[in-house]
């Protein structure tokens, strides 16, 4: 009796481990914004997103909305619409995050906290 036991204790093992397994062959990860700008980062970015480098060696992936009234900023983890505060204003929020754009450079900020600065459009 104690083989049969080990014998399936061992087919759900291998199961489990199948099933684990399988997740690592998802398209999740190709691209991580909030990482040091010499390490690589895949070809593909989210369609109309355009990398940025920030100070501190960081990158911000940003994609303005073609109205102009939001734009969409890209987490490891998630993706945030920020909506253009005021006609004309360089600033978008959602009450947490605020991307402000002044000329050719970004700056994001998450509570209050500054978390990305200096962001410049990736050279072509």
């Amino acid at each position: 009796m104690s083989t049969i036991c080990a014998r399936h204790r061992r087919a759900a093992t291998a199961a489990l481990v199948a099933i684990l397994l399988s997740g690592c062959g998802t398209n999740l990860g190709k691209w991580v914004p909030f990482v040091r700008a010499d390490e690589p980062l895949a070809q593909s970015l989210p369609q109309g997103a355009v990398e940025h480098f920030c100070e501190s060696n960081r990158r911000l992936i940003v994609r303005h909305e073609p109205d102009g009234r939001s734009v969409w900023v890209f987490h490891p983890d998630r993706q945030v619409r920020l909506e253009r505060v005021g006609s004309g204003s360089d600033r978008f929020t959602n009450g947490v995050s605020t991307l402000s754009v002044q000329g050719e450079e970004l700056a994001l900020d998450e509570e209050g906290k500054r978390i990305a600065s200096g962001c410049r459009r990736k050279p072509a």
